[in-house]
């Protein structure tokens, strides 16, 4: 299992919060409603539902048959089917068929109807060239213990988009690249995390039965690193993500927005010049946007490449080497070398939670220093002001680290943090710009 850095935290980021895409993919009681719209009519108001189903019977399926429930009296018919052209049924029954689905494949279907409650699916099977059922039925959950919460966050790192579902089994964590573009190859990075309470063996066996998809493509389960081809058609301006369960039902859904007109990719390497010690950084340059075939290293310590795009890839910089060390870049047949510092920034405090009206002591600890010949700044976050605050100090402010204030390598500027209503308390300190 590969184990992904947490979220980058900053103040531009909102941790725990709905990203504005998911109010477009409301979860619902019914297979999954993606989307209500009302829609005007002559005779009677009518409404759309779309519903998401996933083929995971690792074979190609012919068509889709549902057991749907909808009050009498109303119509419902099908708008769109997607790779099916054909349909038919009625209120109790809909039959989508003469098409092809591939294993692993999603579907959207959008159902029309003029029903005073929305219809919901409660069976449904994947059916073959001959129109016979594949497999077992799937039944959808419509009892509220029965279902499975899922709570979806999205956050900004550095050059990235962090996307996670958190299950009562575990958390899918995904790392894509900010920089996307219809039509162009990215990479990223996916990790799935089993939860300690409760029986662990089956937490494990949940959460690694639940599928990943990004833009319409399934992820390899297990892969840690991925990489697919965006779809060409950008007009909904998102790459959605989303998670579904054995069965095929979609469970959560989130999504990174696509990113306007950019600049072509560059035709040579500008390698950056600091990084921080197990932080991410960028790297700018012809990258092909398959990180198969790119290696990072610095110092002779490999670092992780968390995404990639056609114009550059985000790297998490090793613990190790700390100051100066050589920077390779391996893309393909291609090598770039050059030099980097890589600098350790540490928060320390004798303890991590302060009393009302306790005033603290603590040093913000930058070390790999040596032979620095150029200024560069620190930013200092307080993001527990609410419990407590700087001496003297707004809540946050920019160190400027030159080389006149080096010692032996190293350096160090202290902080007076005074309890306001108390607690546990949190000190953020990253790397700025170069002076």
């Amino acid at each position: 299992m590969i184990k992904l850095p947490p979220f980058p935290k900053d103040p531009r980021r909102r941790a725990n919060a709905r990203h504005p895409f998911q109010l477009l993919l409301p979860i619902a009681a019914a297979v999954v409603a993606l989307l209500w719209t009302p829609l005007p009519s002559e005779a009677q108001e009518q409404s759309t539902l779309l519903l998401a189903f996933k083929n995971r019977e690792g074979r190609t399926v012919s068509g889709l048959l549902m057991d749907i429930d909808s009050p009498s009296g109303c119509v419902v018919e099908i708008a769109d089917s997607g790779p099916f052209p054909l349909w038919a049924g009625d209120r109790r029954t809909l039959r989508l068929y003469n098409g092809r689905l591939g294993s692993g494949r999603s579907l959207r279907v959008q159902v029309v109807h003029n029903c005073v409650q929305a219809p919901t699916v409660q069976e449904w099977w994947w059916i073959d060239s001959d129109g016979d059922r594949i497999g077992v039925k799937k039944k959808v959950p419509q009892d509220a213990e029965d279902k499975v919460s899922v709570i979806s966050v999205f956050e900004e790192g550095v050059g990235t988009y962090g996307l996670a579902f958190t299950l009562p089994s575990g958390s899918v964590e995904l790392t894509l690249p900010q920089d996307l573009v219809a039509g162009e190859r990215i990479s990223g990075r996916v990790a799935y995390q089993v939860a300690s309470g409760g029986d662990v063996d089956d937490n494990r066996q949940a959460i690694a039965r639940v599928a990943v998809e990004v833009a319409g493509r399934s992820l390899a389960p297990g892969s840690g690193r991925w990489s697919l081809e965006l779809p060409e058609d950008g007009s909904s301006g998102i790459v959605e993500v989303t998670l579904w369960d054995a069965r095929g039902m979609l469970l959560a859904a989130n999504a990174a927005p696509l990113a306007a007109q950019l600049e072509a990719p560059s035709d040579a390497f500008l390698l950056p010049r600091l990084s921080q010690a197990g932080q991410p950084f960028r790297i700018l340059g012809p990258f092909d946007g398959n990180s198969d075939n790119t290696q990072i290293n610095l110092g002779g310590n490999s670092a992780l490449v968390l995404a990639e795009t056609l114009r550059g890839l985000v790297v998490q910089a090793p613990n190790a080497p700390i100051g100066g060390a050589d920077l390779e870049i391996r893309e393909a047949d291609i090598v770039a070398a050059g030099d980097l510092r890589n600098v350790s920034i540490d928060v320390r405090s004798t303890k991590s939670t302060i009393d009302v009206g306790e005033r603290l002591q603590l040093s913000i600890a930058i070390a790999g220093l040596e032979g620095l010949q150029q200024a560069f700044d620190v930013h200092v976050l307080n993001r527990t002001v609410g419990l407590a605050h700087f001496l003297e100090m707004e809540r946050a402010f920019d160190l400027t680290i030159s080389p006149e204030v080096v010692v032996d390598g190293a350096y160090a500027h202290p902080i007076t943090l005074e309890g306001s209503r108390g607690g546990s308390f949190e000190i953020q300190a990253e790397l700025g710009g170069l002076r």
